[in-house]
């Protein structure tokens, strides 16, 4: 048992799902695994965050990690990467995520609103960063999930962007509108 425990605090990870600690444990039996989950979990090793996902007792929860766990594939994006690079200026309490399926979350670690956006942009790397346990839009795919979903919104700042970047992710999308818009945006940027 005292390899479990150890295995749980050498990881990297702050939160984990079954699939994780079966593979964390070299546990393919099921049941197995949930008795051991519910035995760590009594003696105060883990703890519970929502259904599937657990964390490590005493230590705080990495939200970002939580969301990618939450759903996947999913990223990091829209207003939660914008905010972090200074684009728009309205805090924000929950973190958002482009994912196969559009819902809100609320659990222990926050609040979660995922967004759905096409498979061939989801399942598209580029502009996306592996943080180790999370991974996230740069600023630039940000912007462009954004207005791609969001067709009205108010950006803030928009000095932080590379437009090269950002038409040379265009592609992704495969949307005249969006091209068009971004031109809009670019336009304004340059004024």
């Amino acid at each position: 048992m005292k390899k479990g425990i150890a295995a749980i605090f050498k990881s990297a990870s702050t939160a984990f799902t079954p699939q994780e600690l079966a593979l964390l444990w070299g546990i393919s039996n099921y049941d197995y695994l949930k008795t051991r989950i519910q035995y760590y979990i009594k003696k105060g090793y883990l703890r519970r965050i929502c259904h599937g996902v657990y964390a490590k007792e005493g230590v705080n929860v990495d939200v970002m990690e939580v969301g990618n766990k939450l759903r996947s594939p999913s990223y990091i994006s829209f207003h939660t990467v914008l905010f972090r690079e200074g684009m728009i200026f309205q805090s924000l309490s929950a973190v958002y995520l482009a994912s196969y399926c559009s819902k809100t979350v609320n659990n222990l670690a926050g609040t979660f609103i995922y967004h759905k956006i096409k498979e061939e942009i989801l399942f598209n790397k580029e502009g996306i960063e592996d943080h180790g346990t999370y991974c996230m839009a740069r600023k630039e795919r940000a912007f462009l999930d954004t207005i791609y979903i969001f067709r009205d919104c108010h950006i803030d700042n928009l000095r932080p962007l590379d437009w090269d970047k950002v038409g040379s992710m265009l592609k992704i999308y495969g949307s005249g509108a969006l091209e068009k818009r971004v031109k809009e945006y670019e336009k304004d940027a340059r004024q």
